[in-house]
């Protein structure tokens, strides 16, 4: 939905963002898992299956804020080549050093593999 006063989508599935910088309208991606993601102006992949047990935001450029609704309502905020994962039952978010080329991969049509067995 985006109007004057809001740019926000709802995101069941995975999808990549490329959020043109407004300052005065925060870009917010939000689950049905109650996790949003906010932003003014960066790129950000958003892995969100309603059947998943976790949510994961990873970070290309810029910063992005995650919060959760349900549980802890925790907040975190994203700095580049991090990735926060939501333990969907609990709310708790948990932020990793993200690969972020692998993460992202899907998006141009590429599979990587680095030190798997």
């Amino acid at each position: 939905r985006f109007t004057e006063k809001e740019r926000r989508v709802q995101l069941s599935g995975e999808a990549y963002f490329k959020v043109t910088s407004d300052k005065k309208h925060r870009f917010n991606v939000e689950t049905p898992q109650k996790m949003v993601v906010s932003a003014y102006g960066t790129e950000f992949n958003v892995n969100a299956y309603e059947s998943e047990t976790s949510h994961e935001v990873t970070l290309a450029s810029g910063q992005v804020e995650v919060s959760s609704e349900i549980g802890s309502k925790a907040t975190e905020t994203l700095v580049v080549d991090e990735k926060a994962i939501l333990q969907v039952k609990t709310g708790n978010i948990h932020v990793v050093t993200a690969d972020t080329y692998v993460e992202t991969a899907w998006k141009d049509g590429k599979m990587v593999f680095r030190r798997e067995k």
